[in-house]
């Protein structure tokens, strides 16, 4: 903070200039005198008040800056335990990602994290539901001869728009886990629902563009809100027609997808 206190000085050097301009000129030399004790009376005013400022200044800074280092190692130890919570979460330790995020919440509720964890804390909430019955399916873009919603296979769900940035940046991922494993019974159905600027011409543009071959999908909302879905890209693992997985699909963590599908070849 001393560019305030250098702000100050500045100030009352200003005010001690308006207070002598103010004052009566003087034409007699016995006069100069009374003057000169004027204008000492005014510097000693001036730096009383200067002073004090610099006073009430370190008063201040002596309260600010603490809560300033505290609240920075809150932000520190809060990110530490986001971290913590995702790699809970990408291990399937939902029942102690749920309490952790639970206590996050009370202990780190005032720092930029805060937002993260509540919206970690809705997506994995779903997480051990039954798939929904009701995929409210309104047109298919392609892919729809390859694809059995009632089927108890892997199933990858991606929810994304054309004028998303990072829907962009998330397609080829999910287009090489397409590929990786369809073979091995993996479904991937990516769902829009072609609101704000898209258009089905911009879908099929998008597809073209980012060579994707999984099946492509417009829905009619119900599953965006059946899975939370508040923003995007998001992605959802179902298995035996439960959700065993929900999040961001960047935060996917592929041996997850395998492990499903290995369960899903063995002899029952």
């Amino acid at each position: 903070m001393n560019y305030n206190r250098h702000f100050i000085a500045v100030l009352f050097s200003i005010v001690a200039i308006i207070h002598l301009s103010a004052l009566p000129t003087f034409s007699a030399d016995a006069e100069i005198p009374a003057l000169q004790e004027k204008v000492n009376a005014l510097e000693k005013k001036v730096n009383q008040l200067e002073h004090n400022f610099n006073q009430r200044f370190l008063a201040i800074e002596k309260k600010i800056l603490p809560a300033q280092k505290q609240n920075s190692e809150l932000n520190d130890n809060a990110q530490k335990e986001i971290i913590s919570i995702k790699e809970l979460i990408s291990n399937e330790q939902i029942a102690l990602a749920k309490k952790k995020l639970a206590e996050f919440l009370i202990t780190y509720s005032s720092t930029r994290f805060a937002s993260s964890a509540r919206k970690l804390n809705q997506e994995i909430s779903i997480i051990g539901m039954d798939m929904t019955t009701n995929w409210g399916i309104e047109t298919w873009f392609q892919g729809k001869d390859e694809i059995d919603v009632k089927n108890q296979k892997t199933t990858l769900l991606l929810f994304w728009e054309t004028w998303c940035g990072y829907c962009r940046r998330e397609a080829p991922k999910i287009q090489k886990i397409y590929t990786d494993y369809k073979d091995k019974g993996l479904q991937v159905i990516g769902l829009t629902k072609v609101n704000r600027s898209a258009t089905p011409e911009k879908i099929t543009e998008f597809i073209k563009e980012n060579s994707i071959t999984y099946p492509i999908a417009k829905e009619d909302g119900s599953m965006s809100q059946y899975f939370k879905v508040q923003g995007i890209p998001a992605a959802a693992l179902i298995y035996n027609d439960k959700i065993v997985w929900r999040g961001n699909p960047a935060r996917l963590p592929e041996q997850l997808v395998k492990k499903y599908l290995d369960i899903q070849v063995q002899p029952q």
